[in-house]
């Protein structure tokens, strides 16, 4: 379980159940409640008693059995994973549901948040509290007087564009038009593009409510780029599909966005690669230093040859760009 998804969930009880699913899940065979309690340093009652919900609670297709001299195996007729019941515990989590529905702008006190989610409103401040320390890296913050997050309008649509996809790999979260949908399926397949259609639908999406809502990217924001041209082609077709079908003119910022965005989530092929490491690696020395440091390590690991080495090198330096980049612009991480 991914930690973003254990600091929404915060409920110890449901994390430990979880862990619990997933160790099943990834051994495949017999564990004792006394190895899963030591692993997960509680009672071996608590593990019997986890289990007993547990078994009320999984998909249909899959069933806990015990065996008392040998301990809990979980039988399965194709492969899981613990989706299913993340899903379930993230439906429960209040944290979840606010950043939902102050997404969509339904901004309520904190007193009236802690009447619609059945809470103490000192016990939600403090989950609230919880969760804000856990994501100080996106320098976004709540604002508790009128519960909403704040910061940089660029910070809190990266925040928002990670939050959905997380949350996207094990509920339904937002999605496009189907007709657009349709659209940029069809500008992908004619540029010959692979691209992670779920994660740009999110960064349509977030792009577009805030912007609906007045919320714009700030005019000093800038985006420095290169692009050969058909990459360029693809994503200016993208651009005015979007503008069309929502009959909107995105600034030269908004558009800075969507193309920093489109190029964090794209691949590039090697010969691109290439190309990037020559333009960039010598206005970039720290850059370029932290990869050598990274290949060094790896050829210490295993024997390359000469072209592996190189190949590896190229996307070290391309992956550690789009990291520094983020940190740069967006992030506060050590890099």
């Amino acid at each position: 379980m991914e930690k973003f998804i254990a600091e929404l969930i915060q409920d110890t009880s449901a994390i430990r159940k979880i862990n619990i699913l997933e160790m099943l899940i990834e051994s495949g065979e017999f564990i004792s409640s006394k190895f899963m309690a030591k692993q997960l340093q509680c009672t071996n009652r608590t593990i019997i008693n986890d289990i007993s919900h547990l078994k009320t609670i999984i998909h249909t297709n899959l069933e806990i059995i015990s065996v008392k001299s040998k301990g809990y195996f979980i039988k399965k007729n194709f492969p899981v994973n613990s989706s299913c019941i993340i899903s379930y515990y993230l439906s429960k989590s209040e944290i979840y549901k606010i950043l939902i529905n102050i997404f969509k702008y339904k901004e309520y006190t904190l007193e009236k948040w802690s009447q619609l989610l059945y809470l103490n409103k000192l016990t939600l401040r403090k989950k609230l509290k919880m969760f804000e320390n856990s994501i100080q890296n996106f320098r976004v913050s709540f604002n508790f007087r009128k519960l909403q997050l704040v910061g940089n309008e660029l910070n809190v649509r990266c925040f928002y564009i990670y939050y959905f996809y997380i949350i996207s790999k094990y509920t339904e979260t937002i999605d496009l038009n189907s007709h657009l949908k349709q659209k940029i399926n069809r500008i992908s397949h004619r540029y010959k593009f692979e691209i992670d259609h779920n994660l740009l639908a999110i960064i349509i999406n977030v792009l577009i409510h805030r912007i609906t809502h007045k919320q714009y990217i700030p005019k000093e924001f800038k985006f420095e780029y290169e692009l050969k041209k058909d990459k360029y082609n693809y994503i200016n077709s993208l651009v005015l599909e979007i503008e069309h079908f929502y009959q909107i003119n995105l600034s030269k910022h908004e558009k800075d966005f969507f193309i920093l965005s489109f190029w964090l989530i794209s691949e590039a092929n090697i010969n691109e690669k290439v190309s990037f490491y020559k333009l960039h690696s010598k206005d970039n020395i720290i850059i370029y230093n932290r990869t050598i440091s990274l290949l060094k390590i790896i050829s210490r690991k295993i024997k390359l040859d000469l072209n592996t080495k190189e190949r590896i090198k190229y996307e070290l330096f391309f992956i550690n760009y789009k990291f520094y980049t983020l940190r740069k612009k967006i992030y506060r991480f050590h890099f």
